[in-house]
């Protein structure tokens, strides 16, 4: 089942800064369907692949590093450059 955010929560994904308007569990996974900011292009991301964005006001000034395997490194290398 697919829920729409609204309204679309601020993101960090692997290839940067994005808006989350979606959301999708399957079993025991949750994935987040996001429009990157630099791109607008879509890609769902796993939870453990995200982080919600930085807000002074909500006191987050920091998040903590995306770890990637290295599979999915290897798989986004060209939307990395």
């Amino acid at each position: 089942m697919i829920l729409q955010l609204n309204p679309p929560l601020e993101m960090v994904t692997p290839l940067g800064e994005a808006e989350a308007h979606f959301l999708e569990s399957s079993g025991d996974r949750i994935y987040f369907g996001v429009f990157q900011k630099n791109t607008g292009e879509n890609w769902w991301w796993e939870n453990c692949n995200i982080r919600l964005g930085k807000c002074l006001t909500s006191g987050r000034c920091n998040l903590s590093s995306i770890k990637l395997t290295p599979d999915l490194e290897k798989a986004l290398s060209e939307h990395l450059k």
